[in-house]
């Protein structure tokens, strides 16, 4: 369990879940960039910021290659902890995430009850109607033919 799993599959999320997997290791910028499939130019970005929010620290300034690792304190305890809750929280559903999934998809689909306008430049308007036509022209974008036609009414 990470918390790429309930907060999503950012660059911090990766750099933090890479360095709680290996607390009490220190990794150089090419080190993490190996390990957590990210480039070295988004590490070398994205460290500063971990810094400056006082997630992640430089084990020793004094040598040459930087190391970082997680900072001790009550963030990244927070964040720890809230991976383990998520982690007992989801363990405790009947329910498969594939499932829970469906059925949220389902009721926020069901949830759309007012046309939708699409408004184009040169005061041109597409009015994709109600949930049953936004369904059709998805379906129609979404479809693997190589013909699509979407007719626009000047208005």
């Amino acid at each position: 369990m990470s918390l790429q799993d309930f907060l999503g599959h950012t660059s911090n999320i990766t750099i933090i879940d890479f360095l709680a997997e290996n607390l009490g290791q220190d990794y150089n910028q090419t080190e993490i960039s190996k390990c957590t499939g990210l480039s070295r130019n988004t590490i070398h970005v994205k460290l500063p910021e971990l810094i400056l929010n006082k997630i992640i620290e430089i084990s020793d300034e004094a040598v040459k290659i930087k190391k970082f690792r997680l900072r001790e304190n009550e963030i990244v305890n927070h964040l720890i902890k809230a991976t383990f809750a998520h982690s007992f929280a989801i363990s405790d559903e009947e329910k498969s995430e594939d499932e829970q999934y469906d059925q949220l998809y389902q009721l926020i689909e069901h949830d759309m009850e007012e046309p939708v306008d699409v408004h184009l430049p040169n005061n041109m308007m597409l009015d994709l109607g109600y949930p049953i036509a936004n369904s059709s022209i998805r379906d129609l974008l979404e479809s693997e033919s190589t013909e699509r036609k979407l007719i626009i009414a000047d208005q």
